[in-house]
Order: C-alpha cells, then sequence, then structure tokens
C-alpha cells in the first residue's frame, strides 16, 4: 500500500512546500533561470512535474516519474510526462 503522500499528488506538494518553507518556490525559480528559451529539460523522477510549472512556455519540458498518480497528475495540468 501506497503512503498517502504518493497516493495523492497535491498532499505530496503540500507536504513538500510545507517542509521547504520559503525555499520551496525560491529553489524552483532558481532552478527555471537556469534553463534558455529553446532549450530542452529532461527531468528524471518527475513527481507531479512542479518544475514545469516555474519553466518559460518557450522551454521543452519532458519528465518521467515510476508512480502513474503522479504522472496522471501532471497530464492533467498539460505537463509533457
Amino acid at each position: 500500500m501506497l503512503s498517502p503522500l504518493y497516493r495523492f499528488p497535491r498532499y505530496y506538494l503540500w507536504a513538500l512546500r510545507w517542509l521547504h518553507g520559503e525555499n520551496y518556490h525560491r529553489r524552483y525559480r532558481t532552478m527555471a533561470g537556469l534553463v534558455q528559451s529553446g532549450e530542452t529539460v529532461l527531468e528524471p523522477g518527475c513527481g507531479p512535474a512542479a518544475l514545469a510549472g516555474y519553466l518559460s512556455h518557450k522551454v521543452d519540458y519532458r519528465g518521467f516519474d515510476a508512480n502513474p498518480r503522479f504522472i496522471a497528475y501532471a497530464l492533467k495540468k498539460n505537463r509533457r510526462v
């Protein structure tokens, strides 16, 4: 049986935000700032693809994860996973 954090992607994201506090958004903005327009980002173990939400629409994002619930969640958010 999966932990509730891995069964429900929203709980997972909430837990990450709670754990990392103010650094959560800063970390993703910093990573997104390293990527130039037109580049491709490949994120292994992307979870619910939170990084994709911080990237420019001119960046080709591709993520993959072993958890089908995370993939389904990311697909609903129009992420390329």
